[in-house]
């Protein structure tokens, strides 16, 4: 999910809310095992190849409308040419 947030100081943040299956997910459980062996999620228009199997990267660590979800934020204010200026990576919970 993106979001774009102003801050007390009025300056804009855009924000990238990644889902955090690194909350659920135990270092060397066979679901860790089977991530590591994909490294990556791939989006292309037609198709998803998740890193997670679909049963749980489509459910439990997927951002629904309406449904709290664990991320991680990756947070970024740009200057007027788009340069990043400021930088943060936090965890939140969003709503879609």
């Amino acid at each position: 999910a993106v979001s774009v947030w102003d801050d007390a100081l009025g300056r804009q943040w855009i924000h990238v809310h990644v889902a955090d299956p690194s909350r659920l997910v135990s270092p060397r459980s066979l679901m860790d095992v089977y991530a590591s062996r994909r490294g990556v999620s791939v989006f292309l228009p037609e198709k998803h190849f998740p890193m997670l199997p679909h049963s749980v990267s489509s459910t439990v660590f997927s951002i629904h409308p309406g449904k709290d979800t664990h991320v991680l934020t990756f947070a970024a204010r740009l200057d007027a040419n788009g340069a990043i200026v400021e930088k943060r990576i936090f965890p939140a919970i969003v709503q879609n």
